[in-house]
Formats: structure tokens, C-alpha cells, sequence
């Protein structure tokens, strides 16, 4: 099934500081605040190993993707995730 909607897709949305360092098992902490532009085109990927042994994602997992079919400044988006272990 082939569908004609146009979806924009920003992979980068931060929702919280990054969980490495002194931060690994503390309470999570609102992300930092960033000037300027940021790169929405490549997301995190979890912890995983690829075939070679060698790490090739983040510990960072503090972001989200986000699909959207309307990019209008005045919308507020509600993003729903549910937790789980």
C-alpha cells in the first residue's frame, strides 16, 4: 500500500539530560538549553553490538522521534510514552 501523505520526521527531540557519567542511576534532569538550530536528521540508537564486537550505538537514550504530517509554529505537540523496563 503506497500512501500520497507527506510526513516529516524529527528524530533528535531531547526530553531530558543524557543518563551517562555522575547522572547513570541518578534522577533524571531536564535537558540543557541549546542555542540555535539543532539537527533533527539522525536520532540516538540504544546500546546495542554489531556482529564485530564493536559498540556502534550511545548510552544516551534521551531522545525521542517525532512524526508529523503539519509543520505550523503555533501547534503544540502532546507526545505519550509509555513506561516499561
Amino acid at each position: 500500500m503506497i500512501l500520497s501523505t507527506l510526513v516529516y520526521t524529527f528524530k533528535n527531540i531531547r526530553y531530558g539530560a543524557p543518563p551517562i557519567g555522575n547522572r547513570r542511576f541518578a534522577k533524571p534532569e531536564p535537558p540543557e538549553a541549546v542555542s540555535g538550530i539543532q539537527d533533527g536528521s539522525k536520532g540516538a540508537a540504544c546500546m546495542q553490538l554489531h556482529t564485530s564486537g564493536t559498540d556502534i550505538s550511545t548510552r544516551d537514550e534521551s531522545v525521542i522521534p517525532d512524526y508529523s504530517k503539519i509543520i505550523q509554529a503555533s501547534l503544540s505537540k502532546k507526545v505519550y510514552s509509555e513506561g516499561g523496563a
